[in-house]
Formats: C-alpha cells, structure tokens, sequence
C-alpha cells in the first residue's frame, strides 16, 4: 500500500550531449583601477586615453556573463552633481574617476545627450524650432508700423489703457470695445495718435520722475522727446486730411482721435491746445447732432463728457456738449445696484446732523457719489463690476449737478466747500489720469478760499474738512504749501495715517483708487512738522 509512496524517484533519461565549444581565448582587459582621464577645454578625451575608454566602456560586453567572484567596489555616479539631469541612461558601465564633469563627458556608455535628441523623440517641440510671429504681427494695422510702433500699440492694449483711463476698472467692457481696435486697422489718423498718446505718457512719467511736476507753458514739443514730436506731427497731418473730407470729419474714428489729443492737451497743461481741440470736438458733436448721436457707443459718448467736464472745471464755466437738465432724484437707488452706503457704512449720528442741513440737491448729490463709493470698493476689479450704462448715467448726472450748483454765497461755507470737493473727488474717478493732478489757477483758488472758510464745528466737520484738506491734496494741491501742512496737521494731531484715513473714510472713499496716494499726500506733510 505504501510502495508508490516510496517508490524511488525516477532518474531522467540523458539528453545527448553537445561538442563543448572550443573556448575562446580571454580578452586582455584593462586594469581593474579607477584612472583619471584628462581632456580638453571642450571635454574632448586626449588621443591616447580613447583606447583605454573604449576597452573600459565594452568591458563585459559579448562575453559570456557570470556571477561576480570579488566584491566590488560602491562607486555611485548619481552622486555626482548633474549626472542624472541632462542624459538619458541607456547602458551605464562602471564610472570611471574624472577631474571635470561636462556633458562630453557623460555621453560615455550613452546613445545621445538629452538635449540633443529631444526633438527627435518630442513632435511637439517642433513647433519651437519654427518660431510664431508675436499677435501682433498677425494683423494688417491701418499703416506699416515699425517695431517701436508696435510696442507703443501693445502697451496701449495692455497696461497704458488702463492707466490713462483710471475709471475704465469699475465698468464692464460692452461689445462697442472692438471698435477701438479696429479703428487701429482702418484708420491711420487714430493709429498713429495712440502710438504718440504711449510716447508721450513715457515721457510725461520720465518728466515727472527727473524733474517733478510742474508748468509746462512752452506747449506740446517744449519737453518732448524728438520721437514723440514727430508722432505729434505726423498725427495732425493724418487728422487734418480726415478733416478735409466732410464724410469723415463726422465719424466716430476722428472724435475717438480728437479726445485722445485733448486728454494728453489737458495732461501736459497745454490750455492752447485743450482749447482748440476741445471747440473741435464741440464742433462736430454739435454737426452730429449732440450728443445722442453717439448713443450707439457708450464708451465714445462717456470720454467726450470727459473732455467737456474737464474744459469746464478747469475754466470754471457750464458745459457746452451736455446741455440737458440733470434730474435731481437720487440715481442709485433708482438703478438698485447697490444698498444705501449709510447702512453699509454708518456714520456717526454728529455726521448725519451736519448732512440733514444741507441744501437737499447737494444731500442727493453728495449720496449717489457716496452709494458709488460704496459700490465700487464692492466691487473690486475682479469681481462683478458695473455697466457702461450706470456708469455714464452716473458720471454724467453727479458731475452736471455739482456745476449747476452754486453755493458761494450761502450763509454755510460747508456747502459750497463740499460742492467744490465732491468735484475735486469725482475728478480722481473719471476725469484725471493716474497720478495726474488737475491744473487750474482758478479751481485750485476757488478750492482753497472755500476750505479756509469752512469752520469746524464739532467732530463731524472737522472730519470733512480733513477729507477735502487730503482729496485737495490728491487733485489739485502741492502737499508742501505752507497752508495746507498747517491744516492737515491741526486736524490730524499726532494721528496715525491708519486713523485718519478711517476719518475720511467715514465721509467717502475709493479704497483702490484714494489708499496710496492719500498715505503719500498725508506723510509728506508729516515732514513738514
């Protein structure tokens, strides 16, 4: 019963046996040390260590392969620096002992370095090895432009709009914005404008950086660079040409032309050449038949305001293209964007005393740009942001109201102070380029009698007289008049600029627009203490 148990175990029938090969004759092989090689400036080995590389290299190769009978020796090449970055191991032999690693070197006992072959391996890197033309060069402009030219035009699509056009951040962008590009193609009087419009805001800010602001009464070539001026002139060539054809004169591409030199007109504080090119534009808005006849483009109908609201404050006159009659309702609550800006940001009751005394055009006034205050540090330049139809409706109804008011001879001086400073603000907003201030003899004047009339009567107008004492600053004054510094620093005591700006804040303030230059106007009459 046991017996398959225990049977033996079977022995397996032989296989016949092959001739032993004739054995080979061992190859001589090189040391078993490590040896320095030199080589070159280019990595390249010397002549007479390239047999010895190569015996190394092939060491163990077509032989057959047995186990090691000697220890050998860790030698790990991943520990030098480099080694595993730049080449694709294929078959790597024992190191040998150098003096330098370069990547000659490393292509030992390797196929190709890695950055030699990866466009052979990598079809998506042939798209590198023909470059793409920039965007830019994807377009066909208006005329040849040369490299400069279009770097002024990408700097105007980029960052210079943004900058020249401080409101353009609280508004969304309507479908009418692809017209200002492609007046860019079409239109060689509005090209070459922008392209002078960049140079000469480089200019402006290399002035400011050099030399500080300050009057420039020689006109548009006395501080311009020899480029720029020849951008200028060039431009008035294309635009006096538009003008000889009465087709043209009217299109909505030689207005977008006029207002771009007015504003840089209005920038340089050439009052001559905002003047003619302001009447231009009055000219022919009132040939299209006022200013609805740009209804179609909101973004259009708003910088045109913009010039005829700057002409009329710098000038101290009523504007001339808006000739309506601006309601005097609250706007924003009619709009219903935005909460009451007193219950989102309370003021104290001292304040709502002093505001329930003013003249109630000024109270609606002064709330929608107080609600828009309130909106904007809402809305943030990446969040939700405004329409160009609230936004016009805004400007336009807030700034013709303050200018149709009058005040000066009011028993209150507060009034006609706050009138002149809701200007002053709103100007910050829609009007003035980025760091820009607003230069007029008699604004600034203006300005300063009313705030040195205003007494402060308690907390809340000694709150409002700092907010116009800082707006003022901002705007329209040099932060070292000697008036000003007195001022600010009897209100301010030994506040810091963190309790001040919640002071101002209490009245109205754009915190995206007003923190930075408001510490800088309020730190520089600190200096002056």
């Amino acid at each position: 019963m046991l017996e398959p148990f225990l049977q033996p175990v079977p022995v397996p029938e032989s296989l016949p046996m092959r001739a032993k090969p004739r054995a080979r004759k061992p190859r001589q092989q090189g040391p078993k040390k490590f040896e320095f090689v030199s080589s070159d400036p280019v990595g390249k080995p010397a002549p007479e260590s390239r047999k010895f590389i190569r015996s190394h290299v092939m060491r163990g190769k077509n032989t057959k392969k047995s186990p090691p009978k000697h220890p050998t020796l860790d030698v790990r090449v991943d520990a030098l620096p480099g080694a595993n970055d730049d080449v694709e191991e294929l078959d790597r032999p024992a190191p040998l002992a150098i003096t330098r690693c370069t990547d000659a070197m490393w292509t030992v006992g390797h196929a190709h370095a890695r950055q030699d072959r990866a466009w052979v391996e990598s079809p998506s890197l042939m798209a590198q090895l023909v470059k793409p033309p920039p965007d830019l060069d994807l377009f066909t402009f208006a005329t040849p432009l040369d490299k400069d030219s279009r770097y002024y035009i990408y700097r105007f699509l980029t960052t210079i709009k943004e900058t020249m056009y401080p409101a353009e951040w609280c508004f969304d962008p309507d479908v009418e914005k692809v017209c200002w590009f492609r007046w860019l193609l079409e239109d060689p009087a509005y090209l070459h404008c922008i392209c002078f419009m960049v140079s000469a805001f480089q200019d402006l800010v290399n002035m400011q950086s050099l030399l500080g602001r300050g009057k420039y009464e020689t006109g548009w070539g006395g501080e311009f660079s020899a480029s720029t001026r020849n951008r200028l002139r060039h431009t008035i060539k294309l635009l006096q040409e538009r003008l000889q054809d009465p087709a043209k004169q009217v299109e909505d591409a030689t207005t977008a032309t006029i207002i771009s030199l007015a504003m840089m007109a209005d920038a340089m504080e050439d009052a001559q050449a905002f003047e003619a090119h302001s009447n231009g534009l009055r000219r022919i808005v009132k040939m299209r038949g006022g200013l609805q006849g740009y209804t179609h483009n909101r973004q259009l109908q708003i910088k045109l305001c913009r010039v005829d609201l700057g002409w009329s404050i710098r000038n101290g006159c009523k504007p001339e293209i808006y000739s309506g009659k601006p309601a005097w309702e609250p706007l924003l609550e009619a709009f219903g964007t935005v909460a009451c800006s007193f219950e989102i940001q309370e003021p104290s009751l001292d304040f709502m005393n002093v505001y329930y005394t003013w003249d109630w055009r000024l109270q609606n006034t002064f709330k929608d740009l107080r609600d828009f205050s309130a909106l904007a540090n809402r809305y943030s330049p990446s969040a939700k942001k405004l329409k160009p139809e609230a936004f016009q409706e805004i400007m336009l109804s807030i700034q013709y109201r303050l200018l149709q008011l009058d005040f000066s001879q009011d028993p209150a001086p507060i009034q006609e102070a706050l009138r002149i400073g809701l200007l002053a603000y709103e100007s910050t907003i829609f009007l003035q380029i980025q760091g820009m201030k607003l230069k007029s003899d008699s604004f600034s004047r203006q300005f300063r009698d009313a705030i040195q009339a205003t007494p402060v009567q308690g907390e809340a107008t000694a709150n409002i007289k700092l907010w116009l004492l800082v707006v003022g600053s901002i705007i329209v004054f040099d932060s070292s008049e000697d008036w000003l510094v007195q001022s600010i620093n009897s209100l301010a005591g030994r506040q810091s600029w963190e309790d001040v700006r919640e002071r101002v804040r209490e009245v109205m303030w754009i915190d995206i627009i007003h923190d930075v230059p408001g510490r800088k106007v309020f730190e520089a009459t600190q200096a002056y203490i």
